[in-house]
């Protein structure tokens, strides 16, 4: 029975002391480029990082907060149009685009609404001022990116589904 037990009780340590593993935010920055390809994040210092992903279906949301130290012209640069006969479109947009606001704030309040009301000011997106935007698609908001353009700061809203 001692025997039975001294090989429970390690295997228990282990699986809890697992699940309660948590990365840090650069884990997560890494795993942002390799995942989608995207370059020179890690160049830029994370301020904020949020996660809430639900146990169950592992579904939610990763909310990243990164600043450069100067405008990070490379980072732009890889999402240019350099493809001869390629139509669409995946740089960066300027301009006030009020549909693409309200999309990223109803993702953000289905899926952290409490919380984000409680983030610091200097973290939450402030679309008064001026930025510079990308949206995964036309239609959905699912991985939109917008660009403070005078702070140099970089805000990553990430549905995981």
């Amino acid at each position: 029975m001692k025997n039975k037990i001294g090989k429970i009780v390690p295997l228990l340590i282990m699986t809890f002391g697992l699940t309660a593993c948590e990365f840090s935010p650069s884990y997560y920055v890494d795993k942002l480029e390799e995942n989608y390809g995207i370059q020179y994040l890690s160049d830029a210092k994370i301020e904020f990082f949020y996660e809430n992903i639900s146990g169950f279906d592992s579904s939610g949301l990763y909310y990243y907060v990164l600043k450069y130290e100067e405008e990070p012209t490379a980072f732009f640069q890889q999402f240019e149009n350099n493809k001869p006969g390629d139509e669409s479109d995946e740089s960066f947009q300027s301009g006030k685009n009020i549909d693409f606001e309200e999309k990223v704030n109803t993702l953000i309040n289905t899926f952290a609404r409490e919380d984000y009301n409680n983030f610091a000011s200097e973290y939450k997106i402030d679309w008064n001022k001026e930025y510079l935007y990308k949206n995964d698609t036309p239609i959905y908001v699912t991985f939109p990116m917008i660009y403070f353009k005078n702070e140099f700061r970089l805000i990553i809203v990430l549905l995981q589904s």
